[in-house]
């Protein structure tokens, strides 16, 4: 186009030249030649132009032969919409779908400009798209079909393998029964750490229902809510209601060394430490401990810290560098607060069952009652966790397995520290004496001292901790005021400053701590049941166990084992012959109440 304009210019000149006397014949010659290369310019451009509206008119020649078609489908297709409206546009697609090769091949600039003709190539030329093939209806009658065939798959199996049973004599039933029961002991064996389900299978997203609001139900909360889970926790009657919000908190690194809880004393000591940055822990520091004797000797010891200043016949440093201490009840409730600040849910109420998928094989939730309205709740969930202390001895009905516990009933006390406990803090462990005491002492930070091991205990059965027993919630569990008096007269020989001169404690309290059997923690999945677990009956190391024991829960339900062997602490062992060795040890050093 620019050459054209480019000739016109050139001639346009050319003509004004000719047109004056002075013009010649060569002048004339120019002119022809310009005329000449402008018409052949012409016809060069007019055929281009041609060449590039072919496929456009080849579209419209297409549409107008099939204009008479499409006015028709038209016409079918506002008859099918008035009739029924929920008509899938497939239907629009496959009445104007051209099926040629070459549709996607047409192409170029369009010489239609009339609505109508704009409006029949869009219809005629759609894309061919994926849109929906069938109504919401239709598909919700397919699934409804395929439903109803695969539980009619399920009953012809099931009488299958019922008349396949009947066939069989109670011998070939025993016989492939203990098979069975072979092949499962040798899985175990096979898959040590976190087999103590055969159906455990990792999932991190998983809903999970928590028994209990006590340190190891709010770890458990804690670290699983971290990892991603969706968590309820349930608890009867207040969070910290029972030992972690009435107990010591002593933490010790090593002394379960050369034990099968030494992995868990290691691990839970240094994840105390990380929890006290994580949750700004206003209580937990480290402490020595001293091993100390109260009375007169034969030659009167020199005490390690001043507030001692009453009568001591021993004292000397019992571990100066492996032992801490915590308030449980600080602990618990950031932990409980740290799993609700991440999207964990807590009711009240009292849990009453485990609920079950028809067999019985998998549990699926938590069954719980409102005491204020008597309304019966349930939660559903993915895997549950049975946590409530002594009171998970009621799991032994809803599991059908035996949890065989004892509940330790135990009093302490606390005194106002002095500003030479505040500057001297450690923690005291002291023979038995005359009183039937053989006291364990923690100053803490927030100026108490507390006092427990004062002998005297009660050992909670399981009938008192069931419903109607008069031990069965935490609320009910009171302290013995004839040990108050004797652990008064014990740490007023030791300390005068203190407790000397009849001085009240200005605290009295007592809980139960749960033990079992063979003193070791019932941790891990329930055998037989898919995605039940258990944690609990940590005896006097519950404040210490607790993250780890969060942890492994954490672990079993997320990556399907533990980083910890926890096959001593399977929650269906057979406890009828188990090791008595409760109370605190270290080494082989007795220290704390025994049995």
């Amino acid at each position: 186009m620019e050459e054209i304009e480019e000739i016109l210019k050139r001639r346009s000149r050319v003509e004004e030249e000719s047109g004056s006397e002075s013009a010649s014949e060569e002048d004339e010659t120019d002119h022809d030649a310009l005329e000449r290369e402008y018409w052949m310019k012409r016809i060069e451009l007019e055929t281009y132009e041609t060449l590039d509206e072919l496929p456009s008119l080849r579209m419209e020649r297409e549409m107008f032969l099939r204009r008479d078609e499409l006015e028709e489908a038209r016409r079918a297709e506002r008859e099918r919409m008035n009739a029924d409206e929920r008509v899938g546009r497939d239907a629009r697609i496959e009445t104007y779908t051209i099926e040629r090769e070459d549709v996607n091949a047409l192409a170029g600039p369009s010489i239609l400009t009339a609505d109508p003709r704009t409006r029949f190539r869009t219809e005629v030329f759609r894309p061919t798209v994926a849109l929906p093939t069938m109504t919401v209806e239709q598909f919700g009658e397919i699934e409804r079909r395929e439903m109803l065939e695969r539980e009619l798959r399920s009953a012809e199996r099931e009488l299958e393998r019922a008349a396949i049973r009947a066939a069989k004599t109670e011998e070939q039933i025993e016989e492939e029964e203990l098979a069975e029961t072979r092949r499962w002991d040798a899985f175990k064996d096979d898959n040590p750490y976190g087999s103590g389900n055969s159906r455990l299978r990792p999932c991190s997203a998983a809903r999970v229902a928590i028994a209990g609001g006590g340190l190891i139900g709010a770890s458990c909360a804690y670290f699983l809510q971290r990892a991603g889970c969706e968590v309820t926790l349930i608890e009867r009657v207040a969070v910290a209601s029972a030992a972690s919000g009435k107990g010591g908190g002593f933490l010790a690194r090593d002394w379960g060394d050369g034990s099968v809880t030494q992995a868990l004393h290691r691990r839970s000591y240094a994840l105390h430490e990380e929890l006290a940055e994580a949750l700004a822990l206003e209580t937990y520091r480290k402490i020595p401990t001293l091993s100390v004797v109260g009375g007169d000797g034969l030659e009167a010891a020199t005490p390690l810290v001043s507030w001692l200043d009453g009568d001591i016949a021993m004292c000397r440093m019992m571990d100066e560098n492996g032992t801490a201490q915590v308030t449980p009840r600080e602990l618990c409730e950031k932990l409980h607060a740290g799993a609700l600040a991440s999207g964990a849910t807590s009711v009240k109420g009292e849990v009453v069952g485990v609920m079950f998928n028809d067999d019985g094989t998998k549990a699926r939730g938590l069954e719980y009652v409102n005491e204020e309205t008597g309304e019966r709740h349930a939660v559903e969930a993915d895997h549950v966790v049975i946590a409530m202390g002594p009171w998970s001895t009621r799991a032994s009905e809803w599991f059908g397995i035996k949890v065989p516990m004892t509940g330790i009933r135990s009093t302490s006390i606390m005194y106002e520290a002095n500003e030479k406990v505040m500057n001297e803090p450690a923690a005291l462990f002291c023979g038995e004496d005359q009183n039937g005491c053989h006291l364990e002492v923690y100053p803490r930070s927030t100026g108490e001292v507390y006092l427990c091991g004062i002998g005297g205990s009660d050992y909670v059965d399981e009938s008192r901790l069931l419903p109607n027993g008069d031990c069965d919630r935490s609320d009910k569990i009171t302290p013995d005021d004839k040990r108050v008096a004797a652990a008064m007269r014990s740490f007023g020989v030791m300390s005068k400053s203190i407790a000397g001169d009849g001085k009240k404690p200005m605290v009295t309290q007592a809980c139960m701590r749960p033990c079992a059997p063979d003193a070791l923690p019932i941790l891990g999945p329930v055998d037989g049941i898919e995605n039940a677990y258990m944690a609990t009956a940590h005896n006097c190391w519950g404040i210490l166990w607790s993250p780890v024991t969060g942890e492994i829960i954490t672990q079993l339900i997320t990556q399907g084992k533990s980083d910890i062997d926890i096959r001593p602490f399977s929650p269906t062992r057979f406890m009828s012959r188990g090791q008595r060795g409760r109370g605190r040890k270290m080494r082989s050093e007795e220290v704390g109440e025994q049995w």
